[in-house]
């Protein structure tokens, strides 16, 4: 697991929206999604995991410190992100699948 702070919606660092980014999120338990998103008490903490199937490049879920999130707007800065540390961006359309909430 590795965790990072992103600024959304701007080009200046500590500027913008702080994002808090999990990727290499996949052998992370319900549980442990839950502590790492109440442990930051953002509106939302974006966790990447690798796709499921060949239709996307990665997988996303959003937690916030009581329970999982709906996707939301400024969490296509966090996708991008993510894909592009573990090695999944491509030029293009970009490919998520949401987890149902």
């Amino acid at each position: 697991m590795r965790i990072f702070q992103v600024d959304t919606f701007t080009a200046a660092r500590f500027t913008g929206n702080p994002a808090i980014v999990v990727v290499d999120a996949d052998a992370l338990s319900e549980a442990t999604l839950q502590a790492v998103a109440r442990e930051f008490s953002h509106a939302e903490v974006a966790f990447v995991m690798a796709a499921g199937a060949a239709d996307h490049d990665v997988r996303l879920r959003f937690f916030n410190a009581r329970k999982e999130a709906p996707f939301r707007r400024p969490c296509h800065d966090c996708r991008a992100y993510g894909a592009a540390r573990l090695g999944r961006r491509q030029i293009g359309v970009w490919r998520s699948i949401p987890a149902p909430v």
